[in-house]
């Protein structure tokens, strides 16, 4: 089918609405994700201190060195461990887009990261990384007061990563020597990236490129775009604790619509309505500043969705 002239279509808020001001997400997206993620980390004295102790046989001369090193193995997989928290996170029953110690302990086993007869990579060593991470050294900050303590925001499951290549790795492993880097490119590359599902895998990319963006859908929601604006502001949900309603459309929103529609049986699991939603985001620079554009559809995503 005939290719769109995007600027003029249906999708064309994208170009405004999108952090990336673009149709499509990019590597230079994603950097900016991590780069936001990975300065936020960085304000962690405790997490600062583990990547130069742990990393004494690498031949790194500062602190500095190791902690710019261990980015960049990071930023280098960031779009891919991204993919799997979204997908984990909203697997679960509490937060949609903040991983919960239950998703958290799925994302672990489906990967085979606990070894049951570890001294230190046991499952309860595990679930101590999880609380470790959580941990807010500055209480008052104004990301604290916006940061779940009960879940891993995007920069505190990085932190878990690194803490579990220390445990899987250089605790674990006869020899493996102090190299943080090392350990964690090996968490990524051997452990992880092999045994995330396919659905954790998704590139919501190709779906624009390959079925979206054509003159024949284009034309079908313009037919139709009355009622689907219709829809979308029906669903438009008040906050749990009362007051004025979204603007934009929440997750609860999107999973009453599929559900007055009938749209959940034994065909379409609840997951993929959900994963539905997720997949079609564009990708939110600072998920702190912006928690609302994170955790909801604008109306072109949700023609996506």
């Amino acid at each position: 089918p005939p290719r769109l002239s995007l600027d003029s279509s249906t999708p064309a808020p994208r170009l405004k609405e999108a952090d990336c001001r673009a149709f499509y997400d990019s590597a230079k997206s994603e950097k900016k994700m991590f780069n936001k993620d990975w300065t936020r980390l960085l304000t962690k004295e405790k997490f600062c201190n583990l990547c130069n102790r742990e990393d004494m046989d690498s031949g790194r001369q500062s602190r500095d060195e190791t902690i710019r090193a261990l980015g960049e193995i990071i930023g280098g997989s960031y779009g891919m461990l991204y993919e799997g928290m979204c997908y984990y996170a909203a697997l679960g029953n509490g937060g949609d887009f903040s991983l919960q110690f239950n998703e958290y302990s799925h994302l672990l086993e489906e990967c085979g990261i606990p070894l049951p007869d570890s001294e230190f990579c046991k499952r309860s060593d595990l679930d101590t990384i999880f609380i470790a991470a959580n941990y807010e050294e500055d209480r008052n900050s104004a990301d604290a007061k916006l940061n779940d303590d009960n879940s891993l925001m995007r920069f505190e499951y990085i932190e878990t990563l690194v803490r579990i290549a220390v445990v899987r790795f250089i605790r674990t492993v006869p020899d493996f020597p102090k190299d943080i880097c090392l350990a964690t490119h090996k968490l990524i590359t051997e452990v992880i990236m092999p045994n995330m599902p396919p659905e954790a895998c998704v590139d919501s990319n190709e779906f624009r490129r390959n079925r979206l963006y054509f003159e024949e859908m284009d034309l079908l929601y313009e037919k139709h775009l009355r009622t689907l604006k219709a829809l979308y502001n029906r669903y438009l949900t008040r906050p749990k604790g009362g007051g004025l309603r979204s603007k934009l459309l929440k997750m609860d929103g999107w999973m009453q619509m599929m559900d007055d529609a009938g749209f959940i049986d034994d065909q379409f699991a609840l997951r993929y309505a959900k994963m539905c939603f997720v997949w079609a985001r564009m990708n939110v620079f600072d998920e702190m500043k912006n928690m609302e554009r994170l955790e909801s559809l604008t109306f072109v995503d949700f023609l996506e969705a």
